[in-house]
């Protein structure tokens, strides 16, 4: 059980190592000027610098790379570029409605998986099983781009 639990924790850890790089090269690769999007259209070239120096877009990007990882698991996401207030505190103010509505939507896929599924075991290899089965693997498929598996 150790093993199996610490191999789940090294592949987590892994996943989280490789989703921070997409996340970070992706902001990266927007196309633009950081600083420009920060200091807006009229921003004067000494404002763009000192928006620079602040948050270190001059550096190298493996040095930026783990500015932003360390702050990150400090919790400290940043501030937002549109209202100019801690990230953390806007993802703290829509969690709510973000948990509600997981919650809901997993009570509604339950809520129609298990009826669905007795339907499908009661009446097994009929036209109904078929059905079932086949609304199932197209609901997989449709979620998973074509690589579900049912």
């Amino acid at each position: 059980m150790l093993e199996f639990l610490t191999k789940r924790a090294a592949i987590s850890i892994a996943t989280l190592f490789v989703i921070s790089l997409i996340v970070f090269t992706g902001v990266r690769l927007i196309p633009g000027d950081p600083a420009r999007v920060m200091g807006g259209t009229d921003a004067d070239p000494a404002g763009l610098e000192e928006i620079r120096e602040k948050y270190g877009l001059k550096d190298p990007i493996v040095l930026q790379y783990l500015r932003w990882i360390g702050l990150a698991l400090r919790g400290d996401l940043g501030e937002s570029i549109r209202t100019r207030e801690p990230v953390v505190k806007t993802v703290a103010r829509k969690l709510p409605i973000t948990i509600e509505l997981a919650w809901l939507s997993v009570l509604i896929a339950v809520g129609i998986a298990i009826p669905a599924g007795v339907f499908s075991a009661t009446r097994r290899n009929t036209i109904w099983d078929l059905l079932a089965n086949g609304v199932s693997c197209a609901g997989c498929r449709s979620r998973a781009s074509g690589s579900g598996s049912c």
